[in-house]
Order: C-alpha cells, then sequence, then structure tokens
C-alpha cells in the first residue's frame, strides 16, 4: 500500500477522466463506475484516451506498482501452495 500512496495522494493524473469515476463512500474508494452516456457520446471516450496518452509514465507507473502487489500477494497467500491443494481437492 505504501508504493501506491504516491499515484494516489500526490500526482493523481486519472481524476481527470469523464468516462470512469470512483465510487467513495463514506470517504473510501470502493469501486469504479462507468458513465452511462458512453456509449451515445464517444467524444467522452476520445478525450479521456487522449488524456491517457499524455501520461503514458503514471500509467507505467501505476503498472508496475499493480505487478508488486500482485507478487506479494502471490508471496503472502503462497500462491504455489494454494494452487497444489486446490488440484488435490478436485481430484
Amino acid at each position: 500500500m505504501e508504493h501506491c500512496s504516491s499515484i494516489i495522494m500526490f500526482h493523481d493524473r486519472f481524476n481527470n477522466l469523464k468516462s470512469i469515476k470512483r465510487e467513495i463512500k463514506d470517504n473510501v474508494w470502493v469501486g469504479l463506475s462507468v458513465d452511462q452516456s458512453v456509449l451515445k457520446n464517444q467524444q467522452v471516450v476520445a478525450e479521456d484516451l487522449k488524456h491517457l496518452c499524455n501520461e503514458e509514465l503514471s500509467i507505467q507507473e501505476v503498472i508496475k506498482i499493480c505487478k508488486l502487489l500482485i507478487q506479494e500477494l502471490k508471496s503472502f497467500y503462497d500462491f504455489e501452495k494454494l494452487i497444489k491443494k486446490r488440484k488435490q481437492q478436485s481430484t
């Protein structure tokens, strides 16, 4: 989580997207929602794509952080043992 804070707190480049918005409940970010008008107004999607192209470095940083998070989750849950256990249970 500490690796994600720089993206969330200091240089959030994705809050300006128009087609996708954060769902916040009780001051906690709980998910994402897609604007219902995007199918009718594709200009919004085009603007978001243009915005994302200008933020390529931020996107790369998000991807790196997600990969790190996945690695940590796998080691925490000992992913290989879970796979073996699941295979044993199914046989």
